[in-house]
């Protein structure tokens, strides 16, 4: 079945929620996570997006909530970070952490493991969990992961999720999805279908979620989905995709949206 149009999503606004990733979906990847371009008129746009559908918007990331706040300042929107271990349920609201602190043991078991396979490889610590990145010295991921998957066997509360150049490690029972289900309890996201849009393996437990409730899963093309199979070809085309929602080009598709016949 084809996914909704922006007008068909229009016409409804108490029937949808939005749960957005950010990196390869919203914004283009970097090199480097820390020097990614947030485009100018990406705040803006989620924040009139937010106010269509009655607060129902949530970025869903593997970020840490206060790099999300300082890359959409001044907004601070709903969001679950670090893959569902961070949540903030409401605009501007406090942020929960759903889980304790990693382990001091656990990070330096980690770091020792990457600087002895490369020194560029990038140990992120982001206090609920550890991200491990490789764009850099890609041919380092093989001996790298099995580094960090026989870490990992010491530590029963963690898990290793791959992403794009990057293994994190994070807490094993919290994902995605377990951070949807929270949103989708309370207000305003309470009684409205899950609208997903993420572009890698992170983004599958969500993804599967709104499948799941009869909501929208949509992708993004690039390393973990192949264009051929993709909802979008790249990250403007999502942007022009809401765009259009909120602000329709009289009833013309948003250039560059490349949408599939079927919901992904």
């Amino acid at each position: 079945m084809a996914p909704p149009t922006p007008s068909e999503i229009r016409a409804n606004p108490h029937k949808w929620a939005f749960f957005l990733d950010i990196d390869g979906t919203l914004i283009d990847l970097a090199p480097d996570p820390e020097k990614v371009l947030v485009p100018a008129d990406l705040p803006p746009l989620l924040r009139s997006l937010e106010a269509r559908f009655e607060g129902a918007l949530a970025l869903n990331t593997g970020r840490q909530l206060d790099v999300v706040d300082h890359m959409m300042a001044p907004q601070r929107f709903a969001a679950a970070g670090v893959h569902g271990t961070e949540l903030r349920t409401r605009h501007g609201g406090e942020t929960a952490q759903m889980a304790p602190p990693v382990p001091r043991a656990l990070i330096t078991e980690v770091e020792a493991a990457a600087f002895t396979l490369h020194p560029e490889i990038k140990v992120e610590y982001k206090h609920v969990g550890v991200a491990v990145h490789f764009r850099h010295v890609p041919a380092c991921e093989s001996n790298l992961r099995v580094a960090l998957e026989r870490i990992v066997r010491g530590w029963s509360a963690f898990e290793m999720r791959p992403g794009r150049k990057v293994l994190e490690l994070v807490p094993r029972t919290l994902t995605k999805a377990t951070a949807i289900a929270h949103f989708l309890r309370a207000a305003p996201f309470r009684d409205r279908l899950p609208i997903v849009i993420g572009d890698d393996i992170g983004d599958g437990p969500a993804l599967a979620y709104a499948r799941e409730l009869g909501g929208v899963s949509m992708t993004v093309a690039g390393e973990h989905f192949p264009l051929s199979i993709a909802t979008f070809s790249d990250t403007a085309s999502v942007r022009a995709w809401l765009h259009e929602i909120v602000a329709p080009a009289r009833g013309q598709r948003a250039q560059g949206a490349r949408l599939s016949p079927e919901r992904r």
